[in-house]
């Protein structure tokens, strides 16, 4: 990236990664950790992420299908919404794939998820404030389904109408992996992309090469 985007959606990014962060350094008997307690996040759980080596997932769990299926049902109707490509997927009618990105409201509820999944590495929680996809770089992607039902951005319903799917430059965070989501939601889906928000991408965060060049198979 040539230099820190300025825009709303960067600040609020940057944010909720810091207080990510500040989770995983968090101490027993800290603010953050009497806020959490307090919002009702398991102190069971939280011992235990504080004992451990605080990683995402715990190293060697492998919980087979049914037990994943068990625990995503038991997210989603704790008010967890399932968002991105997963819900793409079933939105298109195809076969779910071995990932699934599972958004709470707030970060105390995001906590908790994070804890109970630890040790079910398809699947990981999410955190959002908004929508779902507020985060979100591909239209295509913001597209949310949960317990009350599915749920999407106007932009996204345009896309999976027109086949061409906008680029929200205000949510550029990593434009490499921007540039490789459009490649594969271009192979996979079909999905055009305005090649002029393509080429900002790269000129403004100096992207070259082959990742340039993948993305601008599905330009139009």
């Amino acid at each position: 990236m040539a230099g820190p985007l300025r825009t709303p959606g960067f600040r609020d990014w940057l944010a909720k990664n810091e207080a990510i962060q500040a989770f995983r350094r968090m101490r027993a008997g800290s603010d953050l950790h009497s806020k959490l307690i307090g919002a009702g996040v398991d102190p069971g759980l939280l011992e235990q992420f504080l004992a451990s080596d605080r990683s995402r997932k715990i190293e060697g769990a492998s919980p087979d299908a049914r037990a994943c299926g068990r625990k995503l049902g038991e997210l989603v109707e704790r008010g967890g919404m399932v968002a991105g490509g997963a819900a793409l997927r079933r939105r298109l009618g195809a076969r779910p794939s071995g990932d699934v990105d599972v958004f709470f409201r707030g970060f105390a509820a995001w906590a908790q998820a994070t804890l109970e999944t630890r040790a079910f590495p398809a699947i990981d929680a999410c955190w959002f404030e908004r929508e779902p996809w507020e985060a979100f770089d591909l239209a295509a992607s913001c597209i949310a389904f949960g317990k009350d039902g599915d749920s999407s951005c106007p932009e996204c319903e345009q896309a999976l109408s027109a086949g061409v799917c906008d680029v929200r430059l205000d949510r550029i965070f990593h434009p490499v992996a921007t540039l490789g989501r459009v490649a594969k939601y271009g192979d996979r889906w079909g999905f055009k992309f305005p090649a002029g928000k393509l080429a900002q991408i790269a000129a403004l965060h100096g992207v070259a090469g082959a990742v340039v060049d993948r993305a601008f198979v599905h330009a139009i």
